[in-house]
């Protein structure tokens, strides 16, 4: 590839990143607009309080919007437990009815009814209410759930008898009842209802659940209990009518992925909010500020729009648990004002004046990306005139075909795997210092160029990344990085592979590794190899959100102090092990490190590069703030650099001295 044809492709790559600037700023502009959280608490743990404190529910929930500046409430369904628990029904099994009868314990005439006059099924359920309100909520709701065959009315408005599994029985969601939903209503809270998954999904027990909900003003939005949408597969279509009826925002429960949902929100993408919670933190161990530092960068790093508090509920972990707990919830309320957030509820995510990218901007930006593949790709094999004006057409037709076949999701995904691949093995292939300049003067001064040339380049695959994700499924968090796992490992091979063939010696890979395959095995090279592969399987586990791996306490301890003294707190790969070994590399080699290991080095440090690219695929975390995590990762990787530096030449010079 000659000097003009390289050229002329910067030209594009910077007609590209140009493009990709002007999508990235209306994004900028959409997160600014986006500023709003909820701080929820869900009812059930609303009563658990109480219990515990000795506090009226109202007078509680008063407390809880005063002082815990609480601003809405997840109201979960009322189920047969929960009735049996407060009095409002009495449940025995036909068995239990015969037996106390027998025995002569049935004081309740009504019982004696239900024994003389029907004939009792031992395996039968036998429903005894107090208020007739409650028989009328529990009755609709069965009949619509299990069908009038399995549901039976016994003794005027007070006895029902059931066919049916107990636990099931128990544990079903009934509905909504009306005196919550104004309870809540008259203390200013905004009702997040919670619709379990039940028996049957048809549209008469979809109506049956909506029907409490209509016309209440502070029900904005709904969630969904357990690991599936309640109507699918066959009601999602008038499911969805109710939830458009009513304008209501879908909650999407953060790192949990229900059945339907997608399904559910794929015309409606607008409507999704996202909820973040933590399993009950009733463990002694577990810090308050740990708690309340996770719960607002859930709202700071992935612009999570819901924020699930889970109080702490053990009375043995604090003399005054309501007090604690009011503590806990105004942290996290300061805290979010001074990240810059607006408390309050959510009537809709404002998507007015966002424009995602136009299909003239996405030609442009993911010319640019091809660009980048076809520039590595030269280090790699030759690249003729001929080749290239082939390869430019083949692109040209595969983006016309992509709209033609309505393929475009698939053409942006794989776009932004080729850019998160291609794009960090260019940058530091590109911008290694070639052998021919073996004498190098102020390179401690060129070291710091570099790496921002380094970082420069890879920031500019990550705003072309930000663009061709800049579609409203991104946003919503619907639609998600494509290929991380490949993003990591890909790069790491070929740039260990280039650097340890090095260019004159890439046409002979197989030869190389014939020849390897029958060297003897040295000890370095079965550690490094083991090392490799040890750090493989690490940078793995500790990769995405749903794999993860136990963190060391000195690790926790670090990361918390990072948070504390930077706003963002920067990824610790990139810090303690990507920029320094970089700068190891370019420092020493040719000097103190031999060509033969820089492949070892390099390989090392281009988690940096990868681990910033990534950042950037995390689309639901702000610009801004990938932004400053690669600035500060970036300031610390070049002090913690030049520190193993410093100590490396120390310890070389004492050796050189006493040792040899």
């Amino acid at each position: 590839m000659n000097f003009w044809t390289r050229i002329g492709i910067y030209g594009l790559i910077a007609v590209g990143f140009l493009t990709s600037l002007n999508v990235a700023y209306r994004r900028h502009n959409f997160e600014q607009n986006n500023k709003t959280v909820e701080i929820a608490l869900s009812f059930s743990d609303v009563k658990k309080l109480s219990e515990i404190s000795g506090v009226k529910v109202d007078s509680l929930l008063k407390r809880l919007k005063q002082e815990g500046h609480v601003t809405s409430i997840v109201l979960e369904e009322k189920t047969l437990a929960d009735l049996e628990n407060n009095g409002d029904v009495t449940v025995l099994k036909g068995s239990e009815v015969i037996n106390l009868y027998r025995v002569g314990y049935t004081t309740s005439h009504i019982l004696k009814y239900v024994y003389q006059k029907v004939k009792v099924v031992p395996e039968d359920f036998y429903l005894n209410f107090n208020e007739n309100a409650v028989y009328e909520f529990v009755s609709q709701a069965l009949n619509f759930e299990l069908g009038k065959s399995a549901v039976s009315k016994i003794y005027k408005d007070e006895v029902l008898r059931v066919s049916y599994e107990k636990d099931r029985l128990l544990s079903m969601g009934l509905g909504f009842y009306e005196s919550d939903l104004k309870r809540l209503s008259d203390q200013g809270f905004s009702i997040i209802p919670s619709i379990s998954q039940n028996n049957l999904n048809n549209s008469d027990v979809l109506r049956n659940k909506f029907s409490a909900l209509k016309n209440v003003k502070m029900v904005r939005s709904v969630t969904f209990a357990g690991d599936r949408v309640f109507g699918y597969p066959d009601n999602l279509g008038y499911l969805q009518s109710k939830i458009n009826e009513s304008s209501l925002n879908i909650v999407k429960p953060e790192f949990i992925k229900q059945v339907g949902f997608y399904e559910l929100v794929k015309n409606n993408m607008t409507s999704v909010i996202t909820m973040h919670t933590l399993e009950r933190p009733n463990k002694p161990f577990v810090s308050v500020d740990v708690m309340v530092n996770r719960f607002v960068r859930a709202a700071k790093e992935r612009r999570v729009n819901v924020l699930l508090l889970k109080p702490i509920l053990q009375e043995s972990l604090s003399p005054s648990p309501l007090e604690n707990n009011l503590v806990t919830f105004d942290n996290v309320y300061t805290q979010l004002k001074k990240a810059g957030f607006d408390v309050g509820p959510i009537k809709n995510i404002n998507y007015q004046g966002y424009e995602s990218i136009k299909i003239w901007e996405l030609l442009l930006v993911s010319l640019s990306i091809f660009s980048f593949v076809l520039l590595t790709y030269s280090y790699f094999f030759p690249v003729f005139p001929v080749y290239l004006a082939i390869s430019y057409f083949s692109f040209a037709g595969l983006f016309a075909l992509s709209f033609v076949l309505d393929k475009t999701s698939i053409y942006n995904r794989v776009s932004v795997l080729l850019a998160a691949i291609s794009i960090p093995i260019y940058a530091l292939i590109a911008f290694f210092p070639n052998p021919s300049l073996r004498k190098r003067t102020n390179v401690y001064l060129k070291s710091f160029v570099y790496l921002a040339k380094l970082v420069g380049i890879t920031l500019v695959g990550c705003f072309l990344i930000v663009a061709v994700m800049s579609d409203i499924s991104y946003l919503s968090s619907m639609t998600q990085f494509f290929g991380v796992k490949l993003s990591f490992m890909i790069p790491l091979f070929l740039i260990c592979l280039f650097f340890f063939l090095r260019p004159h010696r890439l046409k002979s890979i197989f030869y190389v590794f014939h020849r390897l395959s029958y060297a003897p095995v040295r000890t370095g090279a079965l550690i490094t190899v083991m090392f490799c592969l040890l750090f493989i399987a690490l940078y793995l586990l500790r990769s995405g959100n749903y794999i993860s791996l136990h963190i060391p306490i000195f690790e926790f301890k670090m990361r918390e102090g990072l948070e504390q003294l930077f706003f963002i707190r920067p990824r610790t790969k990139e810090f303690l092990i990507g920029y320094p070994f970089l700068l190891v590399a370019f420092v020493f080699v040719d000097r103190r490190l031999s060509r033969n290991w820089v492949w070892f080095f390099n390989g090392l440090g281009s988690v940096a590069l990868i681990s910033v690219i990534n950042s950037f695929c995390h689309i639901h975390t702000p610009i801004v703030v990938s932004l400053m995590r690669t600035g500060t990762g970036l300031a610390l990787g070049l002090l913690i650099g030049y520190f193993y530096i410093l100590v490396f030449s120390t310890c070389y010079s004492l050796f050189k001295r006493y040792f040899l």
